[in-house]
């Protein structure tokens, strides 16, 4: 039964009914329910193609930032590098009417791509993680981490390696956090010799310094104006959660929260680390993984989260990212059965399931103020530390299954670095 979800021709049609209801239901008021709704769909998105309207009308952010903002009425939030994207007045009907469901679908057919579904609980991730108040999240603001998000599945399965070099390069110096998409180079080719590696490395560092050089005030600009739109105690994926709580429960400080909160996450992860060393180095053979799409993928994706998680206060739907570490996943626990493998996936389904409840909380517990001060309301704080420790725990396990994997893999890299060095 379930090798029909695993036909190409069916995971399209799959993915265009999938695509369906999605679209019917963030343009559906009932959404507002759990997501912070707007009937003007793709609020995020269509402030950069102003960036870019207001571009090709001869308007320069770095030369004049008052006239700029007041073509685009918000200043510019990435680097530079985005505004070389094509613009013209015919464009704009593409980019604002047509893009952004393009982009929709993509992201849906590669999320069902990518999966291989076995069995019922592979099927219940699939479904769940389209059919999220994160994804709805992400897919109604249609924020560019939904363009980050697609590029690192095609990047991971595309075998024109010029034209994902080409991508590292483009994501990172409009995002920055996007140049973990670089080590994709070690990956992408496993036939690749470590010379030929070292050499990729090389000239898309001198590439990457010379394009910083003649644009240093520019990114110095960019990095000192990061803060952005940032996540408080709403839709939070984030590390320093625990610390935003217990400053908000105990007017603790929160610097010492954050030491606190990070060193007991730091020091989880190597204990966790050594555990999966302990029950997975008796199994043989795990080199098939190095080649695989879906070791690529979780490499990546656990990168990405994990960064995303520990030095950002994100929006929950960076946990889209999450989803791209799942095929490996789903395959280990297909092939064998050792922690941390079933935990992460049960953590991970109870963490998929307790989002509408959690995020229902976050658009229905109204916000009182007393004194000026915001005062939430004792079932919010306890829906939130709940969601906080699931995700704590999750990106635990994850954090510690990707040290083990590129651990593995620096090994056997390491072994074919002293071969290239004899010869």
């Amino acid at each position: 039964m379930f090798n029909y979800f695993n036909k190409d021709l069916n995971k399209i049609f799959i993915s265009i009914i999938f695509f369906l209801l999605t679209i019917f239901i963030i343009n559906n008021e009932l959404v507002s329910k759990i997501i912070w709704w707007f009937p003007d769909l793709f609020g995020d998105y269509k402030l950069p193609i102003k960036w870019l309207e207001c571009t090709n009308l001869g308007f320069n952010y770095y030369e004049n930032k008052d006239e700029f903002i007041g073509c685009s009425k918000r200043g510019f939030l990435y680097g530079k590098i985005f505004l070389e994207i094509p613009y013209t007045q015919k464009l704009n009907l593409f980019y604002n009417n047509i893009l952004p469901y393009i982009l929709i679908y993509l992201s849906i057919y590669l999320i069902i791509k990518i999966f291989n579904i076995q069995n019922l609980t592979s099927l219940a991730i699939l479904t769940l993680v389209v059919f999220n108040p994160s994804t709805f999240f992400i897919f109604s603001s249609l924020n560019i981490d939904v363009l980050i998000f697609i590029l690192l599945i095609f990047t991971s399965l595309n075998r024109l390696y010029f034209i994902n070099w080409f991508l590292y390069f483009f994501l990172t110096f409009v995002k920055i956090y996007p140049v973990i998409l670089f080590l994709n180079i070690f990956f992408e080719n496993h036939k690749r010799s470590i010379g030929r590696i070292f050499t990729i490395f090389f000239i898309m560092f001198l590439i990457s310094l010379s394009y910083l050089y003649f644009n240093f005030s520019e990114y110095v600009y960019m990095l000192n104006n990061l803060s952005g739109a940032k996540a408080g105690y709403h839709y939070l994926f984030s590390l320093n959660s625990f610390a935003k709580i217990g400053k908000y429960l105990f007017s603790l400080n929160y610097i010492f929260l954050l030491f606190v909160t990070y060193s007991i996450f730091f020091y989880l992860v190597a204990r966790t680390f050594k555990k999966i060393s302990f029950n997975f180095n008796e199994i043989s053979d795990q080199n098939i993984f190095f080649n695989s799409s879906e070791f690529k993928l979780f490499i990546i994706s656990s990168y990405l989260s994990i960064t995303c998680y520990i030095f950002f206060s994100n929006f929950f739907h960076r946990e889209i990212f999450l989803i791209g570490t799942f095929p490996l996943i789903l395959k280990l626990d297909e092939i064998f059965k050792k922690f941390p493998v079933r935990l992460i996936i049960n953590l991970y389904l109870i963490k998929l399931i307790y989002s509408y409840f959690y995020s229902y909380f976050n658009v229905n517990d109204g916000i009182q103020h007393i004194d000026g001060e915001r005062v939430f309301s004792s079932l919010f704080i306890i829906i939130i530390t709940i969601k906080s420790i699931i995700d704590y725990m999750l990106m635990i396990l994850i954090s510690a299954l990707s040290l083990y994997y590129t651990n593995r893999y620096f090994n056997d890299f390491k072994k074919k670095f002293l071969i290239f060095k004899q010869t």
